[in-house]
């Protein structure tokens, strides 16, 4: 062991021939690895959303039974549950939401940079639905096709953006233990 030489906690030298370790630092850059999370779970569930609406498209067979869910294609002009709101706010919405995230989780820790992923592939998704032209479709609608039970008919996009927040409901973020300032008098 050596010391610092400014300080007087001992510093562990390295073993020869391996490279000596980074510890991670409040404020330190995040890996590389890390940073492509959230993008990389943006392109797999917009992925995997359109390919599925496309799929179930592809059928039109209007109603599949398959015990638990059914195949039910709607087309849904509205917001969130089919409330009224003009198709051009809502492609801004889902496009400044994506943005955010992605932005939002460059920074974050896996968990939520996965979770911001699935938001923002979820929004992109719905997002992409009312600017594409979909053969008998009507336009500016997003394609909502699975129903379970009595829920209102959803789709993946709907499934993701719903798994991000729920993962960030549950996973909250991690407070650093700071000391509390000390009181001053005079003030």
């Amino acid at each position: 062991m050596q010391r610092a030489s400014n300080s007087t906690r001992p510093v562990e030298a390295p073993l020869e021939g391996t490279v000596p370790s980074v510890s991670a630092k409040p404020g330190a850059a995040p890996s590389r690895r890390r940073r492509l999370i959230t993008p990389i779970v943006v392109i797999g569930a917009l992925l995997l959303d359109q390919t599925t609406k496309w799929l179930v498209l592809g059928l039109a067979a209007g109603h599949v039974d398959a015990s638990v869910f059914h195949i039910r294609l709607v087309a849904n002009r509205g917001g969130l549950l089919g409330v009224p709101v003009p198709p051009l706010i809502l492609t801004a919405a889902a496009v400044l939401t994506a943005m955010l995230a992605i932005r939002a989780g460059r920074k974050a820790s896996i968990t939520r940079a996965a979770a911001l992923g699935l938001i923002a592939g979820g929004a992109l998704g719905n997002g992409l639905d009312r600017v594409i032209d979909r053969v008998g479709f009507p336009p500016g609608a997003v394609v909502d096709w699975l129903a379970i039970w009595t829920l209102p008919t959803f789709n993946l996009a709907d499934v993701a953006l719903v798994a991000g927040f729920v993962l960030i409901a549950v996973r909250p973020t991690r407070v650093r233990n700071v000391p509390p300032r000390p009181w001053r008098s005079g003030l």
